[in-house]
């Protein structure tokens, strides 16, 4: 779930650094959105279960994949699957 951020709130610390709230807001805002790009993501895109993926050069034009699996063996660029 992603929680929305206050105006208030402090995002960076003394040295520029985000704290660890925006952090985490920016990563779950980012795991939200598709991965782009070309060519079959199986053993070449790193992503979290769940994720998207458009390939773009497609023989059907643009094929979207999701991914099924976290890791293969401890490889988190695979268990890619055509939708």
């Amino acid at each position: 779930m992603i929680t929305q951020l206050s105006r208030f709130n402090t995002f960076t610390d003394d040295e520029g650094k985000l704290v660890d709230t925006s952090y985490q807001w920016m990563l779950n805002v980012s795991n939200l959105s598709m991965i782009v790009g070309t060519g079959s993501p199986e053993g070449v895109v790193t992503a979290r279960q769940t994720r998207l993926y458009l390939q773009t050069d497609g023989a059907a034009r643009n094929i979207l994949w999701v991914k099924k699996l976290d890791d293969i063996g401890g490889d988190r660029s695979t268990g890619w699957e055509l939708i």
